[in-house]
């Protein structure tokens, strides 16, 4: 081999040598992070199966550095974060393990779990339905599904799948755990015991059937086994179980925040990582006011997991407690935005904006989202029929109260509201009998008896409501509620001696308790013994110096005694210390306002509202300043409108933005917001008087007179009096009785009110009457520019316009504005149909006169101008016997048109009366001159034109009535008639008859006419109709027994025709048709 040749193989073994060397290290470097990737899997593993939750964390958190989509670590981080109860984290990490591994049903079942935690129950059952149709059995499924089930549909669901399981899992401990929680969201507490107790005979050990024992004797209010209950289930659960916390819920709500700390140190020393113990810490401390460690609890919590919604929940209540209301709603706004499904963040919201004042429409919507979302949700259930009840909505309240009573029977809140809203119902005997029911069931409770004192009390019935007082100090001797009650009770019946005795006995028995010295000192404030009240609130102060009661009290004991600047002192240092307390700054600006100070009073009322703009009564309070004391009328009208926007029903709101808006002139306005507060506020004077102004401008004179009367006569009448007994005097004149000399006894007071509608009105009237008609136009104007809705110069107007001003356009327009401001004044009816008549040109112009002036004479049935009126308006559309009615009602008044009436009816009767006509020429001739267009007249013209035979003449007559009075039918039947015979003049008769006919369909002679119109026509079946009806009327008109007959046998009808032919024939066998009927006859 030459030296060549090695050469290359040496190169050649020395490259594969290299390859191969690069190789292996390639090798040895994947192997090498393979091997750490399952080290390190390996050891996370190993911490998991050990609970060591925080190292295990880091080791997977390595692995998905070398396999960031490794299924395992995945699983298992998200399963430790639900362990720990880090819920937002937990949904994040299993929604991705799940994508890897959609089949891993423990991955779905925490899923579901973590969003039943934060209240999304709609998928979390849709989960739950999803694992159970792949593994029926799985106990904690079935038991999700249960819980998840928010409506009673989704409810009856579940149990529909229970009880297929009964014969698979019917013996074991899982299947009746999950039955008792059925049972136990059904109402059903013996079903549910009897289920929690036979899981319990199968798995003594089974921590969740001691906790649903325990919610059964909740339900039932036997809290102490209950909480006997909760404890066995604490003892039992393992680490990381949720199970012990439902103790400490319990003993949370029972307010033993110790019995809840104590429980709560074990846990936090064996899991300190479990967060949904340091939620519970936090709540404790948050209760207990230790404001500064709970939020250090919460920012520990956070820092774990910063989107944890139940610390980002409590965050807005830490708020809420150190006074920020507005942070805390925006942070609550934040929480529903971010997961509109969670009941819990709606129900929060809702309790926030109710303590920060927000309107309650705004409230009751916010928790009926909750409610959508979560019917049987406990808490919200409670606070919007609370809320029923405060919107004069009880039967609402009854209706959610009655409903989660059945649910938990138990539940005292529940039946102490529900008594509260069958009291609001009037039902006050069955709110009684209710409460004493709860109170047989809580012998220890005192707050029971005691609300159905109070109850009592507010229905008036004090010796029985003395008597729930007594029962409540009978169970609780020390509770001061009840005794301040029996002493206001004795103020009340003016039993002195026995208030001051029960107070100083209170304040002797608890010498260290502040409350008890506060109630002394308020008794002998009630009783002006302003040195003893002194004596005792200064007790109170020294064993609560930084209680705002007292301090209240001793600040109003100085105000009273007229020491303004003392009780100023008081509360500007308390306010000092406490800047934002607005129940003292409530005391400082009523001391201002007292002392007249307004200036002074309406910078802290501004002031107040800054730290809660809705507070519905200083709302209400500076707008009256602004209005009576501070002359700016827009602030007092916006201060007004938002404080009626926030309490619709209250009637000192209602008065005061009615009087404002009586200021504006807005008197319409105000009268409306006004009658509201007077019907609740009816003995308040200063109400009623505001009332009577109020409607005195509009022009409700009885109403007014009526108000400032009642006014008037109360013993507390202010500085209106005089205002109120000057427009009594003016109204106590009735402008159609008065003397003109009462009436001109006014004018010199128009000096002093030139704007005062009813007096302008009063001395227009004056004016009218002594016909001085520009002069009673110009002061109506003038009335109207003050109130353009007062109806008696709206009327007055329109009269004068109709009548001497003769202006029928102006006339027509006042007249329909008076009807339009008051559709129900008799007065503007009558003028508008009037003029309605006047001026008709067609026949619906001429039916809304009638219409109008029917209206008039049934509301003015003694004024025979409108009757006058009327009978002309009735007689131009037919009703002939109406009209003649109402004209004999004039014709015997003494008014100037009961010789017109007289001429009317006359006219009329000869119209009717044919045979009595020959001689009426002359009465009609002069009628006419006087009136061309007096109907009956005309009618009576015609007629005798005809008797005449003055045919032509008559058909112009009658024309010229039917243009005149387009709606007067009796002329169409007197031209059907003229034309009838005239076979020239049949289709003029058809038309005539046709049109008549159907204003007059029960008229047989029109029957008549037109039936044989119609048979000339050729049209027998409507012929033979018509006939049939002329025939009814008169049996023996031979001419239309023949026609009807003849028709009859037309139409086929051949048994009738032959019965109507041969009774004509046997009347009238002469008959033109009579040859026709017996060919006819023949026939058959």
């Amino acid at each position: 081999m030459n030296q060549t040749r090695r050469h290359i193989l040496i190169i050649r073994r020395l490259l594969c040598l290299i390859l191969l060397g690069i190789g292996l290290m390639t090798l040895s470097s994947a192997c090498s992070a393979d091997a750490r990737k399952e080290r390190a899997l390996d050891r996370a593993n190993r911490l998991f199966d050990q609970q060591q939750f925080q190292h295990a964390e880091i080791e997977y958190m390595n692995v998905l550095k070398l396999d960031p989509a490794n299924p395992v670590a995945l699983r298992n981080l998200g399963l430790i974060a639900y362990a720990q109860g880090r819920v937002m984290r937990a949904l994040a990490i299993l929604n991705e393990a799940r994508k890897l591994q959609p089949n891993d049903a423990e991955v779905q079942l925490r899923l579901a779990q973590c969003l039943q935690a934060i209240g999304a129950a709609p998928p979390a059952r849709q989960h739950a339905v999803e694992i159970l149709d792949a593994q029926p059995a799985n106990a904690e499924a079935l038991r999700l599904l249960v819980d998840a089930s928010q409506t009673p549909e989704d409810l009856a669901d579940a149990v529909k799948r229970l009880d297929g399981l009964r014969a698979t899992m019917g013996d074991t401990a899982d299947f009746h755990l999950a039955w008792g929680l059925a049972q136990l969201r059904l109402g059903d507490l013996d079903a549910a015991e009897k289920a929690f107790r036979t899981a319990l005979a199968r798995d003594a050990q089974s921590s969740a059937a001691h906790i649903g024992l325990g919610n059964a004797f909740r339900q039932r209010n036997q809290l102490d086994n209950a909480a006997s209950e909760y404890k066995i289930a604490a003892q039992l659960a393992p680490k990381y179980s949720p199970h012990p916390l439902h103790y400490v819920d319990f003993m949370i709500g029972q307010t033993n925040l110790e019995a809840a700390a104590a429980a709560l140190a074990p846990l936090i020393k064996a899991t300190p990582d479990y967060l949904p113990v340091q939620i519970r810490s936090a709540r404790v401390s948050l209760l207990a006011g230790r404001y500064q460690e709970c939020e250090q609890t919460l920012k520990k919590v956070l820092a774990s997991d910063p989107a944890h919604v139940d610390a980002l929940l409590m965050q807005a209540q830490l708020a809420l407690a150190k006074g920020d209301q507005t942070g805390a709603i925006a942070a609550l706004e934040d929480l529903v935005k971010q997961y509109p499904m969670v009941a819990r963040f709606h129900y929060e919201l809702a309790l926030a904006q109710f303590r920060n004042g927000a309107p309650t429409d705004t409230v009751l919507r916010r928790l009926d989202e909750a409610l959508k979302l979560k019917s049987d949700y406990t808490e919200a259930v409670l606070l919007r029929a609370g809320l029923s009840i405060q919107a004069n909505n009880p039967a609402r309240a009854r209706t959610l109260l009655e409903d989660l009573i059945e649910r938990e029977p138990g539940n005292k809140n529940a039946q102490i509201l529900l008594a509260t809203a069958q009291h609001a119902l009037g039902n006050t005997d069955a709110a009684i009998e209710m409460l004493d029911r709860t109170a047989e069931a809580n012998p220890d409770d005192p707050q029971i008896p005691f609300r159905a004192g109070l109850l009592l009390r507010e229905g008036g019935r004090h010796s029985e409501a003395e008597k729930k007082f007594m029962a409540a100090l009978a169970v609780d001797p020390a509770f001061l509620p009840a005794t301040e009650q029996l002493v206001e009770l004795d103020l009340i019946a003016n039993r002195l001696d026995s208030a001051v005795n029960r107070a100083e006995t209170a304040a002797a028995a608890n010498p260290q308790v502040a409350a008890a010295q506060i109630l002394l000192g308020r008794v002998q404030f009630a009783l002006k013994n302003y040195a003893a009240a002194e004596e005792a609130v200064a007790k109170a102060i020294q064993l609560a110096p930084d209680t705002r009661e007292p301090q209240l009290l001793m600040a109003r004991i100085h105000a009273a005694a007229k020491r303004p600047s003392a009780a100023l002192a008081i509360l500007d240092q308390w306010v000092a210390r406490h800047t934002n307390d607005v129940p003292a700054l409530l005391e400082i600006a009523q001391i201002h306002m007292n002392s007249t100070n307004y200036p002074a009073a309406r910078d802290t009322c501004e002031k107040i509202l800054q730290l809660d703009p809705g507070f519905v009564s200083v709302l209400n309070n500076l707008a009256w300043m602004y209005a009576e004391h501070l002359g700016d009328l827009k602030r007092a009208h916006e201060l007004a409108s938002k404080a009626r926007s926030r309490a619709p029903e209250n009637p000192a709101v209602a008065d005061t933005l009615g009087w404002i808006l009586y200021r504006n002139g807005d008197y319409a306005g105000a009268l409306a917001l006004l009658r509201q507060s007077a019907s609740q506020l009816s003995e308040h004077p200063e109400v009623l008087f505001h009332l009577g102004m109020a409607a005195y401008m509009t022009g409700d004179e009885t109403l007014a007179k009526s108000a400032l009367t009642k006014a008037l006569n109360s013993s507390a009448a202010g500085e209106w009096e005089r205002e109120a007994r000057s427009k009594l005097r003016i109204l106590e004149i009735d402008p159609a009785s008065a003397t003109t000399e009462a009436l001109a006894a006014l004018e010199p007071a128009l000096q002093d009110a030139p704007e005062d509608p009813i007096l302008l009105d009063r001395i227009a009237t004056l004016a009218e009457r002594q016909q001085a008609w520009n002069k009673s136009l110009d002061l109506s104007q003038r009335a109207l520019l003050i109130n353009s809705n007062l109806q008696s110069a709206l009327v007055r107007i329109a009269r004068l316009n109709a009548g001497p001003l003769n202006n029928h356009q102006r006339a027509m327009e006042f007249a329909q504005r008076a009807r339009k401001a008051n559709p129900d004044d008799p007065y503007a009816t009558h003028i508008l149909g009037k003029l309605a008549y006047t001026s008709a040109a067609s026949a619906s112009d001429f039916q809304w006169a009638h219409s109008l002036l029917s209206e008039a004479s049934r509301r003015l049935t003694a004024n025979p101008d409108v009757l006058f009126d009327y009978a002309k308006a009735a007689y131009a559309v037919g009703r002939t016997s109406d009209a003649v009615d109402a004209m004999q009602r004039v014709a015997q008044s003494q008014s100037a048109n009961a010789t017109a009436a007289r001429t009317f009816i006359e006219l009329d009767s000869l119209l009717k009366n044919p045979a009595g006509a020959g001689n009426a020429g002359d009465l009609v001739q002069q009628t006419l001159k006087s009136d061309p267009a007096h109907l009956p007249g005309l009618m009576l013209s015609g007629h005798l034109q005809v008797q005449n035979g003055n045919l032509s003449d008559a058909q112009n007559t009658y024309e010229h009535v039917l243009k005149r009075y387009p709606a007067f039918w009796p002329v169409l039947k007197q031209l059907a008639l003229l034309n009838f015979g005239n076979t020239n003049n049949a289709a003029k008769a058809y038309e005539y008859a046709r049109l008549a006919r159907e204003a007059a369909p029960q008229d047989p002679d029109l029957a008549r006419v037109l039936g044989w119109l119609e048979f000339d026509r050729g049209e027998y079946a409507r012929a033979a109709q018509l006939l049939t009806e002329a025939r009814n009327a008169n049996p023996n008109d031979t001419e239309t027994l023949y026609r009807l007959g003849i028709a009859q046998y037309r139409l086929r009808r051949i048994d009738q025709g032959k019965e109507t032919l041969s009774r004509a024939l046997e009347l009238a066998p002469e008959s033109a048709l009579a040859a026709e009927a017996r060919r006819l006859l023949d026939q058959e």
